[in-house]
């Protein structure tokens, strides 16, 4: 199935095959919805294994530790997404800093 991304003139603004072995039941737009998600998530992970915080290199010895750590780092990211993301009047000094 081919899955188009059109902006709100209805310009293809991306296109792309997806392959699936779903049952032919579950609709383009459903799949296409989860590939959305499922992209964030695989965007999270690389966050955490590559771009800052280095997960592999953790090397924690409980699950609760593991657990634990990746909270902290979570609310860490959370916490500077909304702050990129601010509009209030001192967001770009708290940016600048």
């Amino acid at each position: 199935m081919v899955e188009r991304l059109v902006d709100e003139d209805n310009n293809i603004v991306a296109q792309w095959m997806l392959l699936s072995n779903v049952p032919k039941e579950v609709t383009a737009t459903t799949i296409g919805t989860w590939y959305y998600h499922r992209w964030k998530i695989e965007s999270y992970f690389k966050l955490l294994k590559s771009s800052g915080f280095n997960l592999e290199s953790w090397q924690q010895e409980t699950p609760m530790a593991l657990f634990r750590r990746l909270l902290v780092v979570s609310y860490a990211t959370l916490f500077v997404w909304k702050i990129e993301r601010s509009e209030e009047k001192n967001a770009p000094a708290v940016r600048k800093f």
